[in-house]
């Protein structure tokens, strides 16, 4: 009897831990990956209880969101990449970050795109944007949130000047030398022509890589030859020495970071910057601008035989490790988190620069954002300056930043400089 009673207890014993660890296999079999999303991107989602929230109640998931500035998410993407691991399903990286050597490390996405079908309406994602995480004619990132460089002026300064609205090179240098040499002889002496961030490095780079694609020019061309000491190149950074050299922009230019540019334009201090376009949030907001109901816009200048349009812009991109054990619900997050309901919720509630050209051309956000409609013309205008990427763009960007400032402070002459950056930028390719 005491044997039987053993055995029955033994019996229990085993189907009571067998049954409990069918139960803890149920509840793991719900599936659970991680998103790692800049703090601001995080935001645009509607953060806590938004749309990632709504994704996991939707879809019987569980998403971890980690966020971290961009110099975060490349560290931890690149341990899982060389580990061969997938600490991180779904990620963030910003266009200068892409180049072709990630695609052994990311998710090919083309099959993914051709099977969320025509309600998905990959091609209403803006081109050119796309085009930052395609090599080799696959695909491997959605554009998530992007801006173009715009001109956004004072209009009341424009008028009091009788300056019409620049839409070339030689034209926006005469409006800043006019408006600055009315300022002047109205006794007016702390406002000036135009501002731009001038610290030396990759702000100044980004300052610069506006003015040579107004300019008709390139970084690299897709066969990965430097062309930094073009004609077109070379101009583009005299007409932006001009502004400084010849007094139309602040004195402190050289140095100045990208926030006292802003606030040069909020607290009316200059007339035009040529800037991020979602800025114009920023300039046109009566709490933060002094003059936020004179500003205008205009697209980026161009020269002869440039589209009038062609611009820098940039952005963000969503990607999905190649390891990862969720590769359809990582997709289904992704699609989720860029179709046109989410772009236009996201763009209107916000202010995330759209990636859609139905958003773009939507009536309640052109209703707030009226120059929308040239942010597409912008956008469809403008190309990647580096086509491909590389993967020592951070060095690039330090490189031309400072030879651009060495013609800025006057040690090279702007040939001088873009010499120099030819060879050392060459160097590297």
């Amino acid at each position: 009897m005491k044997r039987f009673v053993l055995v029955v207890v033994g019996l229990a014993v085993i189907l009571a831990v067998t049954w409990a660890g069918g139960q803890r296999e149920v509840v793991t079999q719900r599936p659970s990956f991680s998103i790692m999303l800049h703090p601001v991107l995080y935001s645009a989602t509607g953060g806590d209880g938004g749309l990632i929230s709504q994704f996991e109640e939707e879809y019987g998931v569980d998403v971890e969101v980690v966020t971290a500035p961009l110099d975060g998410i490349l560290e931890q993407t690149l341990l899982d990449f060389v580990s061969g691991t997938s600490s991180l399903d779904v990620f963030v990286y910003t266009d200068t970050a892409l180049h072709a050597g990630l695609a052994q490390y990311l998710l090919p996405l083309d099959d993914y795109i051709r099977a969320a079908g025509p309600a998905y309406r990959f091609d209403d994602i803006i081109e050119s944007a796309v085009s930052f995480s395609r090599f080799d004619g696959v695909t491997y990132g959605i554009p998530f949130r992007y801006g173009v460089y715009m001109l956004y002026y004072r209009s009341d300064l424009f008028a009091k000047y009788g300056v019409d609205t620049p839409q070339t090179w030689a034209e926006l240098n005469a409006a800043a030398r006019t408006i600055t040499e009315g300022l002047r002889s109205d006794g007016i002496d702390d406002v000036y022509g135009i501002v731009f961030p001038g610290e030396a490095g990759q702000y100044l780079f980004e300052v610069y890589k506006t003015w040579l694609a107004g300019h008709g020019g390139m970084i690299a061309d897709a066969n990965g030859n430097v062309t930094l000491n073009t004609p077109q190149a070379i101009t583009a950074l005299e007409n932006l020495v001009l502004l400084y050299r010849a007094g139309w922009a602040p004195p402190d230019t050289p140095g100045k970071p990208v926030d006292q540019a802003i606030g040069a334009i909020q607290t009316g201090r200059a007339a035009m910057n040529l800037a991020y376009s979602p800025y114009w949030g920023l300039f046109t907001n009566p709490d933060q601008s002094a003059h936020a109901d004179s500003m205008g816009w205009a697209m980026t200048p161009h020269a002869p035989g440039v589209p009038y349009g062609r611009a820098s812009f940039s952005g963000w991109n969503m990607l999905i490790n190649r390891n990862t054990e969720f590769p359809e619900e990582a997709w289904e997050l992704v699609r989720y988190l860029t179709t046109r309901e989410a772009a236009l919720y996201m763009a209107l509630n916000h202010a995330n620069g759209p990636i859609r050209e139905s958003v773009l051309t939507d009536p309640e956000y052109l209703s707030r954002f009226p120059l929308a409609a040239d942010w597409l013309r912008s956008f469809r205008a403008s190309e990647p300056l580096l086509p491909g990427g590389h993967e020592r763009i951070s060095e690039i960007m330090d490189i031309v930043g400072r030879e651009v400032s060495s013609a800025l402070i006057g040690e090279k002459t702007p040939a001088q400089a873009m010499e120099a950056a030819q060879n050392r930028v060459s160097a590297i390719f």
